[in-house]
């Protein structure tokens, strides 16, 4: 199974990625996690290799005995090669396996995640008025006070993130 959180809110992305791997781990107490970031500093193709390598192992073995598997994909670039592409199609229909993909932007080649029976979110930078409500319901969940004045300033900040 693929699940496919993308946009330019990177705050709201992440909680819902912890919600997520939060609610899995629940169900399913001896499931198997991996995290997968393919952003490589420096740009070093040798630990690129290391991290698909790695992606690979996890998703590859199967057996009837095996835990069901999650794993978070973060940093995927654009130049990804077609084995790569068709692991991801491949477990589409794999449901002892889930992918949680994330994306600010989503290129062409991986536009097959936003198509059922994938699943998938957007998660739109706000507008300053949805912020600012965005941001009075986090004060409150924390159980924080906050100055209306303090709310209005970080309401008209363009990013938060």
């Amino acid at each position: 199974m693929l699940v496919t959180l993308y946009g330019e809110d990177t705050y709201r992305r992440a909680q819902k990625t912890k919600e997520i791997v939060a609610e899995y781990r629940k169900k399913i107490p001896n499931i198997l996690f991996g995290r997968f970031d393919f952003s490589v500093e420096g740009g070093s193709s040798s630990g690129e290799e290391d991290i698909l390598e790695a992606f690979y192992t996890f998703v590859a073995h199967e057996s009837l005995f095996d835990s069901p598997r999650l794993a978070v994909l973060s940093g995927v670039g654009e130049e990804v090669t077609k084995k790569f592409l068709n692991t991801l199609k491949s477990i589409t229909k794999k449901k002892n396996i889930i992918l949680l993909i994330l994306f600010k932007n989503i290129t062409k080649q991986f536009r097959f995640l936003l198509e059922k029976p994938n699943f998938f979110q957007e998660f739109l930078s706000l507008t300053p008025s949805e912020r600012s409500t965005f941001i009075l319901k986090e004060v409150k969940a924390r159980g924080v006070n906050m100055e209306s004045v303090v709310v209005s300033y970080l309401s008209s900040i363009n990013h938060l993130d």
